[in-house]
C-alpha cells in the first residue's frame, strides 16, 4: 500500500522535522544567552556508542522458558552492534516470570553475553522488596556486570525520595560489588523525581550507584544527570528521536529492540561528525521504521529475522496473522531484511 505508506512517512518527516530543529535553535538561543549551569555538547568526541538492548524471553509454545533461544539471541545482538543488554526486564515480561525463573534466564544470559563480550545488566526490581533483595544476591554470585532496579507502581509506591532511596540501598547492599543501575520510567512507574536529585542523595548510601535508564523527556535532568561529578555516570537515554539528545552530552542509548542498533549508530556519528543534516535525515529514516514495526509486538520481528522466541505470556495477546504478514511485507518493501539477518 504505498501511498498509505507514503502519507506516514510524510507525517513522520514533518513532525520530527519540527521537534530536531527546534532543539537545535534552542540550543543556539541557549550557547548564545543563557549563563545557567546547562552548557550544551555541540561537538561530540566519542570512540564508542553505549547501545544498550532489552532482550525478550523466549518462550515455548506452552509458555514455558525456552532457554535455549538466549545464545542465539546474545550472538545476534553483538552482530547488530549492541554493547549492553538488560537483561530480563519490562520487554522480557519480567513481571509474568517467577523468582526461579528470572534467576535461570538471568544465569544464561550472563553465560553467554559475556561469551559475546556484551556488558550484562540483570533487572532485580520486584514489587517485593525482599524478593528484589534475593534476586540481587543471586545475580551477584552469578558474576553479572550490574543490577538494574525498577519500583512497579502498583499496589504502593515510595512515600517520598528519601523513601525510594531507602529501598534502593537495601537492594544494592545485597551485592555490593556489583554496579548499580536505576530504571527511570516515571510514565509506568508515577515516581517523577530529578534524577540529578536521585543520584546525588542515593550516592553516600549507595557507592555502587553506576547508572540510569532514562526513559523520560526531561532533557535538562538528564543533561545535569551527565554531567554530574565530571561524568562519572552512566545515563542511558531512552525516548525518541535519540537525536535529541545527543546536544545534551549523549554517549548512551536504551534501543530496547536489539535489530535497531545498525541504523541508530549512523545518526550518531553523522551528528559526531558536525553533520547535522545527515543525523536528522537517518533519524527520520530510523522513525519510518519504527512505525512499521510498532503495528505489532515487536518480539514477531525476531522471528521474521530467523530467531522466533515464541508467543507472549498473559496478559500479552499474540497477533494475528495477517497483522504479522502485513508488517513483514512493510518491512520487506522498506528494505529492512536487506541490513537485518542472521548472515
Amino acid at each position: 500500500n504505498y501511498p498509505l505508506r507514503r502519507q506516514r512517512q510524510m507525517c513522520i518527516r514533518d513532525r520530527y522535522q519540527r521537534r530536531v530543529r527546534g532543539i537545535f535553535l534552542a540550543l543556539t538561543m541557549r550557547t548564545l544567552y543563557s549563563s545557567i549551569l546547562l552548557v550544551p555538547f555541540f561537538i561530540v568526541i566519542v570512540s564508542s556508542w553505549k547501545l544498550l538492548s532489552a532482550p525478550w524471553t523466549p518462550f515455548n509454545e506452552d509458555f514455558t522458558l525456552n532457554l535455549a533461544r538466549v545464545p542465539q539471541q546474545a550472538a545476534f545482538d553483538k552482530r547488530q552492534g549492541v554493547t549492553h543488554v538488560w537483561a530480563v526486564g519490562g520487554m522480557g515480561q519480567w513481571d509474568q516470570l517467577t523468582v526461579a525463573e528470572r534467576k535461570a534466564l538471568g544465569a544464561e544470559w550472563v553465560k553467554y553475553g559475556k561469551q559475546e563480550g556484551l556488558v550484562v545488566i540483570i533487572n532485580v526490581g520486584h514489587q517485593c522488596v525482599e524478593d528484589s533483595i534475593e534476586l540481587a544476591k543471586h545475580a551477584e554470585s552469578i558474576g553479572t556486570d550490574g543490577i538494574g532496579v525498577i519500583f512497579p507502581s502498583a499496589p504502593t509506591k515510595p512515600a517520598d525520595l528519601s523513601n525510594l532511596i531507602q529501598i534502593l540501598t537495601a537492594v544494592a547492599k545485597a551485592a555490593p560489588n556489583t554496579p548499580f543501575y536505576y530504571y527511570h520510567i516515571p510514565a509506568v512507574t508515577g515516581l517523577y523525581y530529578k534524577m540529578y536529585d536521585l543520584i546525588t542523595q542515593a550516592k553516600p548510601f549507595i557507592p555502587t550507584f553506576t547508572g540510569i535508564k532514562y526513559v523520560n523527556e526531561d532533557l535538562e535532568d538528564f543533561a545535569n544527570c551527565v554531567q554530574l561529578d565530571g561524568g562519572k555516570y552512566s545515563i542511558m537515554w531512552a525516548p525518541e528521536p535519540k537525536l535529541q539528545a545527543l546536544p545534551f552530552g549523549a554517549t548512551g542509548f536504551v534501543l530496547a529492540e536489539c535489530y535497531y542498533a545498525p541504523y541508530l549508530v549512523p545518526i550518531f556519528d553523522a551528528y559526531a561528525a558536525g553533520n547535522n543534516v545527515k543525523a536528522e535525515q537517518l533519524q527520520l529514516r530510523r522513525d519510518e521504521l519504527g512505525q512499521i514495526i510498532g503495528l505489532i509486538n515487536a518480539k514477531n520481528v525476531m522471528k521474521m529475522i530467523g530467531i522466533d522466541l515464541g508467543p507472549p505470556r498473559l496478559p500479552l495477546l499474540p497477533d494475528s496473522q495477517q497483522a504479522y504478514d502485513k508488517v513483514y511485507q512493510e518491512l520487506k518493501a522498506w528494505g529492512f531484511f536487506n541490513t537485518t539477518s542472521l548472515n
